[in-house]
C-alpha cells in the first residue's frame, strides 16, 4: 500500500497542476516535520543523508530541495523542507523511488505524524515581489508572513501589494522581500510574504524597512498609507507570522 503522505503528495500536485496557467511559473512545494520527542537530531541527520544520496550534484536539477529550522511561531523547533520546479517541469516529473524509500523508512518514523504539517503548494508572484539589494542568495533567516484574506478581497489585496511594490522601486529601496499565493494544502485565498535577512541586528527594523510609510507617501500621495492600512484591516482575517533558519547541510548546493 503507498504511504499516506505519498498518496497526499500525487493527489494534491496532480490538482493543482490541472489548474497551472503558465508552464514557466515556479510552484514551491512544502512541508513541515515536527520530531518525535528526544528524536529531534536524529531525524535531521537522517534528512542530512536523504540530502546527500538524493538531492545534491546532477540530483539537484531534477530534485532541488531548501530546508529550514522554524525558530518562532505555532511549529517552532519543526523542520520545513521546500522542492521547487516549473509547473513545465511538475508535468514532466520523474519519481526518484530509492529518494522516497529512503525518506519513508529513515526519516518518516522520526516524526510526529499528529503534530506535522499537511504539504503546501504555492506559486511565486514576481509581480508582488521586490529585491533592491543586489543578493539573490539564500539568506541565513527570514521572517515568514500569511495572511488569510476573507473572500471576495483579492483584487483589493493586488492593488495593494502592486502599490508597495511602486513604492520602493520609485524610491530605488534596498529593500528585498518574496511574495506567494498558497493554492492547496490551507484555507484560501492565503498569502505569504517573505522577508530575508542575515543578522539579528537587522531585525528590529526589518517590517519598518518593508512597509515604509515615507516612500508610500511619496510615491502614492499624502495620506495614501492610512487607506493602505485601513484597507488591510478591512480584507485580512488571519495573518501569522514566523522565523526560521536556513540550513545548507539539508538542502541541495
Amino acid at each position: 500500500m503507498l504511504n499516506k503522505h505519498l498518496l497526499t503528495f500525487i493527489f494534491s500536485s496532480s490538482l493543482f497542476l490541472l489548474n497551472a496557467q503558465d508552464q514557466n511559473e515556479v510552484i514551491w512545494q512544502s512541508r513541515t516535520w515536527v520530531a518525535k520527542p528526544m528524536a529531534s537530531q536524529l531525524m535531521m541527520e537522517a534528512m542530512k543523508i536523504k540530502t546527500q544520496k538524493f538531492n545534491q550534484g546532477e540530483n539537484a536539477k531534477n530534485f532541488p530541495i531548501m530546508s529550514f529550522r522554524i525558530l518562532s511561531g505555532e511549529m517552532e523547533g519543526a523542520i520545513q523542507r521546500i522542492s521547487y520546479k516549473s509547473a513545465e517541469d511538475w508535468d514532466t516529473y520523474l519519481s526518484q523511488p530509492k529518494g522516497t524509500d529512503f525518506f519513508r523508512k529513515k526519516v518518516i518514523p522520526l516524526s510526529d505524524s499528529d503534530k506535522s504539517s499537511g504539504r503546501f503548494l504555492a506559486v511565486s508572484q514576481e509581480e508582488h515581489s521586490y529585491n533592491g539589494s543586489g543578493d539573490d542568495s539564500n539568506a541565513k533567516y527570514s521572517e515568514v508572513t500569511r495572511y488569510l484574506l476573507k473572500p471576495g478581497s483579492n483584487l483589493r489585496w493586488n492593488e495593494l501589494r502592486t502599490k508597495l511594490v511602486a513604492a520602493h522601486q520609485k524610491a530605488g529601496s534596498t529593500a528585498r522581500f518574496s511574495s506567494f499565493s498558497i493554492t492547496s494544502g490551507g484555507l484560501t485565498p492565503t498569502f505569504s510574504l517573505v522577508v530575508p535577512f542575515n543578522s539579528w541586528s537587522e531585525y528590529p527594523s526589518l517590517l519598518s524597512t518593508i512597509f515604509n510609510q515615507d516612500a508610500y507617501d511619496e510615491a502614492h500621495g499624502v495620506g495614501a498609507w492610512e487607506k493602505y492600512l485601513e484597507v488591510m484591516n478591512e480584507i485580512v482575517l488571519e495573518r501569522k507570522v514566523f522565523t526560521r533558519e536556513f540550513l545548507p547541510e539539508l538542502s541541495s548546493n
